[in-house]
């Protein structure tokens, strides 16, 4: 299944995730005020899912949030994550042991 999630901390509206072909009811949105949408979306998601983000940011307010969560949905949940604004990471990282080894660099800088 095909998920998007979207967390915009200004305006919800601008959404760029019905363009990929996603039904409007498996998309997640959430706003700075409540992030209740990513916790139903954990909920829902199964190994092999594929989650298109708009942004890196979408999964957390800090560097270790966004590595946090990327961790747990990679490795505990087994999901396959495409980020919008960073397509170059959509073939690197979704190998769960290229996932790790950029993700040891990045925390080491």
């Amino acid at each position: 299944m095909i998920y998007g999630y979207y967390y915009d901390k200004i305006d919800t509206n601008n959404i760029d995730l019905i363009d990929y072909n996603i039904d409007k009811e498996y998309i997640y949105i959430d706003s700075e005020i409540s992030r209740n949408n990513y916790s139903k979306l954990l909920e829902t998601i199964k190994p092999n899912d594929v989650i298109i983000i708009s942004s890196l940011s979408c999964l957390g307010n800090n560097f270790n949030e966004i590595i946090e969560s990327w961790n747990q949905l990679v490795n505990e949940y087994g999901v396959i994550i495409k980020v919008l604004d960073k397509p170059i990471l959509n073939e690197m990282i979704n190998d769960t042991k290229i996932s790790n080894i950029l993700i040891d660099v990045i925390q080491q800088l």
